[in-house]
């Protein structure tokens, strides 16, 4: 189910592509002031899709809550 933008309190997610199979999507998650903290994409192993953050990013309890509502929406 694919959603093009997901706004939450400090950060919003973008649908960015489709993974090189085609058969998955790739969202983009920005900080409100537009800086890129990580992608949300297909995990395999665990058969669902997954937050992977960027490197020395951090995060509270409203962005993450945002991201789980996010990953939660996908399931459905």
């Amino acid at each position: 189910m694919r959603k093009d933008r997901y706004v939450g309190k400090w950060i919003y997610i973008d649908f960015f592509c489709y993974s090189k199979s085609g058969k998955t999507e790739i969202y983009q998650v920005m900080s409100d002031r537009g800086e890129h903290l990580g992608d949300i994409k297909w995990f395999a192993p665990w058969r669902k899709y997954a937050f992977f953050p960027e490197s020395n990013t951090l995060y509270e309890g409203d962005c993450l809550g945002d991201i789980v509502r996010f990953l939660e929406s996908l399931k459905k």
